[in-house]
């Protein structure tokens, strides 16, 4: 009889045993799946329009799914892109400051997890980059050689990603940063090899153009900025390309 207790006791309990140990793969699946939906949303977000609401529920979107426990790749790098082009879209204040700097931190750590692939070099570099031209003295300066680092990286690995914006990077340092041993011949070098990955919007030949000027080759300068008129962009880049095209015309019209 007491065999008999001990059997019925166990069908009893063994259903609570079975569930208590069930959640575990049903919790991680459902946290992949969370990862999975706000990364493709957030890299639609990016790729297409780029509206400021639509990228500020994406960054938020990210910063919660964020573990530094347990850094994903695929979360930190698109969380760095994100924060780029949101930093973009914001009024001026600190709030810029604080969001680029997150998303610098944030390509750090996805080029840590991933040192082979270029995404986190340059997603870093671009928000360095937009935080250094926002603050040239207080972290332009002293940033110069990290943001060579990595920006030189990424051209290693993969001189076209993102339509040569490493390229770029490295020419607008030389361009801008004549203290730090910057110079327009240094910057047409590099710019020079990322006009053939900018099929965006053009704003690398506005670059280049610029640093034509500067190196007083107007003929040069007026050939690239009708190149930036004259080009299709990419539909994804419609209004940076209206944008930039504006500023080549004003350009044209005031010193060529």
């Amino acid at each position: 009889m007491r065999t008999c207790y001990a059997f019925i006791t166990l069908l009893l309990v063994l259903p609570f045993l079975t569930g208590c140990s069930s959640p575990a793969p049903t919790t991680e699946k459902a946290e992949s799946n969370a990862i999975s939906s706000a990364v493709a949303s957030a890299e639609r977000v990016v790729l297409t329009a780029r509206y400021r609401e639509d990228l500020e529920r994406a960054y938020f979107d990210l910063k919660a799914l964020r573990n530094p426990d347990e850094r994903n790749f695929s979360v930190e790098v698109t969380y760095s892109k994100v924060c780029f082009y949101y930093g973009l879209e914001i009024d001026e204040g600190a709030d810029k400051d604080r969001i680029w700097q997150s998303g610098h931190d944030a390509g750090r750590i996805a080029s840590r997890l991933e040192p082979g692939r270029p995404d986190g070099y340059f997603w870093s570099a671009a928000n360095l980059n937009a935080l250094s031209k926002k603050n040239p003295l207080t972290v332009g300066i002293k940033s110069t050689q990290e943001l060579r680092d990595l920006a030189n990286r990424s051209v290693e690995i993969d001189p076209g990603f993102e339509n040569g914006g490493a390229l770029d990077i490295l020419g607008q340092i030389e361009l801008f940063t004549g203290l730090v041993g910057g110079t327009p011949e240094k910057a047409i070098g590099y710019l020079e090899q990322a006009v053939r990955y900018d099929t965006r919007d053009g704003s690398v030949r506005l670059t280049l153009a610029e640093a034509y000027l500067l190196s007083k080759r107007d003929t040069d300068a007026r050939r690239v900025l009708r190149e930036v008129i004259e080009m299709t962009p990419d539909p994804n880049f419609r209004n940076e390309h209206a944008k930039t095209v504006a500023k080549a015309k004003r350009i044209l019209e005031r010193r060529l």
